[in-house]
């Protein structure tokens, strides 16, 4: 059976007990009871009479009624009767290890037929507190989730679940590496109740990491700061632009390890933002309406608007001024593909002559001239990106010239190359990724190319008059 639940889960140096007793106190028909559960890992465990495996499918962080709780999507496999099969699993589990047992005394509290809370003690010396409430069983995993009915259950139970605001949350990993969301670039704005506006920021991307004793930020170009005896909040992940010195937090995108529920992304940019804003000082917090004159003026700079799509979980923008990242060489600038038009890569003369081989500018769509050099960049616009862009925008550059791959190319005393594999290490019979350059290391020799795969990137290159492959993961 699928099975989903809201979980709070807090601990303490010292008992919890008292905390269940002011639930018993308050509510009015509770049932409490002493329960032993034995563990051989954490998800296979004897409980009620029987073995059983619990297999965790998803969890995610949902804010609600300014907590955060975790949703979990889980599959429930129970032995009632001892088989061979059960046999042969139970030996996997446990017949390579001297002490496999972990046993857990709870002290149990069932409020109703679907929520419960209980207090133990962990194999640290820690007590822990936990309120379970489930929305309910299914034989086939939930295509929708009825969130409004959902968090209106419960609701009900708030007079229990707010005894845990004030507690801290066990110890938990951060996941540091991150990717961007990506935003799609659009012409006209869209309409509907899902859609909320924000101006969108001109300044640094980046990642802005809260500790429960410190901050650390990561952001494009490279830039890494660690900010000590400073908090945003425990084990919170956003994203962010910075301007100059103020930071302004865009989004969350992990609590506490956990992602976030796409189906709650409202409450985050409503409620929780809001909530955030003047903690500290040199922060600020993006500020989302349903409606474009409802906006602030802005303080900082800003290019063009945001549109979160609060239902689907993606987020476009239309911007004011539209204009490319390329990667310039020799006197081009370089583009993987053009829409409507046979595959490339296809280049541009570049109007400034001093420019830095291997590295990402940004250019005008009216004139293709250069903005200002982005050193924050890795790579230029990939192919979907440069399609939406000219769709919103006509391109009054020089015009566009195809560049034929297909044959061999030489580069600095180098062997040949072609689109597909090296003819010099045919050890490494892989493509170079789809519609996107890469930005180079102008120090040394290299060649651009077609890409057909976006996870690694291989570079080719010569170092000391030796020819190497380079593959850097994303």
């Amino acid at each position: 059976m699928h099975e989903y639940e809201f979980r709070l889960v807090i601990q303490h140096s010292e008992p919890l007990t008292h905390l269940l007793d002011d639930i018993c106190n308050f509510w009015p028909i509770v049932e409490r009871r002493h329960v032993s559960v034995t563990f051989a890992k954490p998800h296979f465990r004897f409980r009620n009479g029987h073995w059983e495996v619990k297999r965790i499918i998803s969890a995610h962080a949902v804010y609600h009624d300014t907590m955060w709780f975790k949703w979990v999507h889980s599959q429930e496999v129970p032995f009632k009767r001892w088989s061979r099969a059960t046999h042969c699993k139970f030996l996997d589990v446990l017949g390579h290890f001297q002490d496999p047992f972990y046993f857990e005394n709870r002290d149990y509290v069932q409020i109703d037929s679907l929520a419960s809370v209980y207090t133990f003690r962990d194999n640290q010396g820690v007590y822990r507190l936990v309120f379970e409430w489930e929305y309910g069983e299914f034989s086939k995993a939930l295509t929708t989730i009825p969130y409004h009915e959902i968090l209106n259950r419960l609701q009900g139970y708030r007079q229990v679940y707010t005894l845990f605001r004030h507690y801290p949350p066990p110890p938990y990993e951060l996941k540091e590496n991150l990717v961007r969301k990506p935003v799609v670039c659009i012409k006209e704005l869209p309409h509907g109740d899902q859609y909320l506006l924000a101006r969108k920021m001109d300044g640094t991307f980046g990642f802005v990491m809260s500790f429960t004793n410190h901050i650390k930020e990561k952001w494009e170009g490279y830039e890494r700061r660690m900010r000590p005896n400073m908090s945003l909040g425990d084990g919170i992940i956003f994203s962010a632009e910075k301007c100059e010195s103020i930071r302004v937090l865009l989004d969350v995108y992990q609590v506490r390890g956990l992602p976030i529920a796409s189906w709650c992304r409202r409450a985050i940019l409503t409620e929780f933002l809001p909530s955030m804003n003047n903690i500290l000082d040199d922060y600020r917090v993006q500020c989302y309406s349903a409606h474009l004159v409802a906006l602030p003026v802005p303080q900082l700079p800003t290019d063009g608007l945001i549109i979160h799509d609060v239902l689907e979980d993606v987020v476009y923008k239309k911007k004011n001024k539209h204009s490319l990242d390329v990667v310039y060489n020799n006197g081009w600038f370089w583009i993987p593909e053009l829409p409507n038009r046979e595959p490339g890569p296809f280049r541009f003369k570049s109007h400034t002559t001093k420019l830095e081989d291997g590295q990402v500018y940004e250019v005008s769509m009216k004139n293709g001239r250069v903005i200002r050099k982005r050193p924050d960049r890795f790579t230029g616009n990939t192919a979907k990106q440069i399609k939406a862009i000219l769709e919103c925008s006509h391109w009054g550059g020089p015009p566009f010239e195809k560049l034929n791959l297909k044959g061999k190319i030489k580069t600095s005393g180098l062997g040949c190359i072609n689109t597909h594999a090296c003819s010099c290490r045919p050890q490494l019979q892989w493509a170079t990724p789809p519609g996107m350059i890469l930005k180079m290391d102008y120090t040394i020799d290299y060649t651009i190319l077609k890409m057909d795969y976006a996870i690694d990137y291989y570079i080719w290159t010569t170092l000391l008059d030796t020819a190497q492959w380079y593959i850097m993961d994303l």
